[in-house]
């Protein structure tokens, strides 16, 4: 699940887990690992948080691939 970069209302959160949204509602676990549900329409921005890559979850042809393209 990728981590997120959230504005809800006025207020910035980072980083999140989006776990549910609908019309209606948005559920959301916060860094803690605490569950929040939010009005979808106070939602007004979701920006993906780039992560580092990590080895240990690339296949062996990705790992070959990235070591290609650093050549």
């Amino acid at each position: 699940m990728p981590q997120e970069q959230i504005t809800v209302g006025a207020t910035q959160i980072s980083p999140v887990y989006i776990l549910s949204a609908d019309d209606r509602w948005t559920r959301y676990m916060d860094g803690a690992h605490k569950v929040h549900i939010v009005r979808t329409e106070d939602l007004k921005s979701r920006e993906l948080i780039a992560t580092p890559k990590s080895a240990w979850r690339n296949t062996p042809y990705g790992l070959w691939r990235d070591w290609q393209a650093e050549r």
